[in-house]
């Protein structure tokens, strides 16, 4: 199972942004990206396409930071 909260805030903390930065460059606010990471909210395919390309990573790789381990 894909954790989609742990991957973005895995991704953003390896890139060294706030949730305020990756929001602005995703063209949202901070506290979609809280409910993201809080996995009080899933994201669109579209909407991790754009988290991805924010933190220079392809979508697979952003995916397989989240990925729990079984």
């Amino acid at each position: 199972m894909i954790e989609y909260g742990k991957a973005v805030r895995v991704g953003r903390a390896f890139a060294g942004i706030t949730q305020t930065e990756l929001a602005r460059r995703i063209g949202k606010d901070a506290s979609y990206i809280s409910r993201i990471e809080a996995e009080r909210r899933s994201p669109s395919l579209a909407t991790l396409e754009k988290i991805a390309a924010a933190l220079s990573l392809e979508v697979y790789q952003l995916l397989r930071l989240g990925k729990r381990l079984e």
